[in-house]
């Protein structure tokens, strides 16, 4: 209701109204591992919390299993675990430089 008003009221106002929406749907599962450890250190995340980061993310694996048959383990490069109480605040820090992109346009 907030979005609609303030649409509703820039409208009246005669100005224009951009909307910009992003389907997150699947976010957690395009997390580019690479483009996240760099992120990270832009932040100031280095050190042994990086390795400690980059430890958890690149030992994730995964197998599909069909029936009484299963693929052989293979790593992940992209995608992080979606129970994990840090993971908003990775994805966050991730999606960031897209609130810069659009502030400077």
């Amino acid at each position: 209701m907030r979005i609609q008003n303030d649409i509703l009221m820039t409208l009246e106002n005669k100005r224009r109204v951009l909307q910009f929406l992003l389907d997150l749907s699947a976010a957690f599962d395009t997390v580019d591992h690479t483009l996240l450890f760099a992120c990270m250190i832009s932040a100031g995340v280095i050190g042994v919390a990086h390795k400690w980061f980059e430890s958890y993310l690149t030992s994730m694996t995964q197998i599909v299993r069909l029936g009484q048959t299963q693929s052989d383990p293979s790593e992940l490069l992209q995608g992080v675990t979606q129970w994990s109480v840090i993971v908003p605040d990775l994805f966050t820090l991730y999606t960031e430089p897209i609130g810069q992109i659009v502030r400077r346009h």
